[in-house]
């Protein structure tokens, strides 16, 4: 799912917090390659990195989440929906 954080009244961040209430929970997903744990191993700086990548960071940090969408039944994914349109609505109204 990807969000436009001026149309949506706030980032992903806030949505996945929202979903989360709603008892919907997100899927670990790919992140940033700089980001893993085995780069800092290898000596690259993570930051140093990010701050070259402004649209990698703006996407993953402010736009962009997995939801669960594999084995649903009908009305799961009816809820899902709904959830989504509720958290967003509740965004752009400032709660």
């Amino acid at each position: 799912l990807e969000i436009d954080p001026a149309k949506a009244g706030g980032d992903v961040q806030l949505l996945r917090r929202k979903l989360k209430q709603r008892g919907v929970t997100e899927i670990p997903h790919f992140g940033q390659l700089y980001r893993f744990r085995m780069l800092a191993e290898l000596g690259y700086d993570a930051d140093a990195i990010a701050r070259s990548c402004p649209n990698t960071e703006e996407v993953f940090n402010r736009r962009f989440t997995h939801l669960p969408l594999y084995g649903l039944t009908a009305e799961q994914v009816d809820y899902l929906a709904t959830a989504v349109l509720e958290s967003i609505a509740e965004m752009r109204a400032g709660r």
